[in-house]
């Protein structure tokens, strides 16, 4: 399993929001099942670890965990939020991975219950979304739209959006925040501060050159680096690529470099921008 870290070197957590839906004995099995005096959902009680892998070093655990469970399970940090004939939902977090897979295996064992899984990574919008388990499969969660929502990477984070969960439409909400139209725009300015240091809102950036708006990140992309090459080389494709943030919904694109053009400095950037308020945004929409 590849570990996945933060630019810091340390751990990526994750929140895990679980509901086990069913019939009032299913949902109680259940919860039987999975509660210990220790946690509200003690992993072991699906998968356990063996007595001399838990009592030899932390590295054989953390690699059996990993392989097993999909994850490293904490324990301790979680919080029980409902308890119900119905509806048993407990959160709590895990490390280098969600617990999709240890729920899957749960839900082999509770083939007539529902088992989702709100999750979302402390590394926002990069790794979260909706899993369903029935009868030992996953319906529900393979490229689903939630991937890349900080919106709702936040809310799942913060443990507010369990308060949505109980409606059948709560997922309407954040669906409809996936399509937020937006346009990427390339610029070129004429400016009138040579310096090549001064970031372009701190920059007297001078008369408008051209002004192109993309639908699409990709296309604004090759448009800013036709643009690289045509004022700085080959050398240009490295020094001066865009910054593109991926993991938020719709995509943001940051990135600006100057030449000197005919005696004249001249900055190109490209950035997003909402479709509100950018004129002209019908007539050369290109998405």
């Amino acid at each position: 399993m590849q570990r996945r870290e933060r630019a810091d070197g340390m751990s990526i957590n994750t929140t895990n929001i679980v509901s086990i839906y069913g019939k009032s004995n299913t949902v109680k099995a259940a919860r039987q099942f999975v509660r210990t005096r220790a946690s509200n959902f003690d992993f072991n009680q699906v998968k356990n670890m063996p007595f001399e892998v838990s009592n030899g070093s932390g590295f054989a655990a953390n690699d059996w965990m990993e392989h097993n469970w999909g994850c490293r399970w904490v324990g301790g940090l979680e919080a029980l939020l409902r308890s119900s004939p119905t509806c048993y939902r407990v959160a709590f977090l895990t490390v280098y991975g969600n617990a999709n897979k240890i729920l899957k295996l749960l839900s082999q064992r509770f083939k007539s219950a529902t088992i989702e899984n709100v999750y979302a990574s402390e590394d926002l919008g990069k790794d979260c979304g909706v899993s369903v388990f029935e009868n030992g499969y996953e319906v529900y969660g393979k490229g689903n739209v939630f991937n890349g929502n900080t919106a709702f990477a936040i809310d799942v984070t913060t443990r507010t959006i369990a308060k949505q969960l109980d409606d059948p439409d709560w997922k309407k909400v954040y669906t409809a925040s996936c399509t937020l139209p937006v346009v990427y725009r390339v610029r070129g300015f004429d400016a009138h501060l040579p310096e090549e240091n001064v970031a372009p809102k701190n920059r007297n950036r001078g008369m408008l050159a051209f002004e192109y708006l993309f639908g699409n990140i990709d296309d604004a992309v090759k448009a800013y680096q036709t643009q690289a090459k045509l004022l700085l080389g080959r050398q240009a494709r490295c020094e001066r690529a865009p910054i593109v943030n991926d993991t938020v919904w719709p995509p943001t694109v940051r990135g600006w470099f100057s030449a000197t053009v005919d005696d004249r400095p001249r900055m190109i950037e490209i950035d997003t921008a909402e479709v509100v308020g950018v004129p002209g945004w019908q007539e050369s929409h290109n998405g």
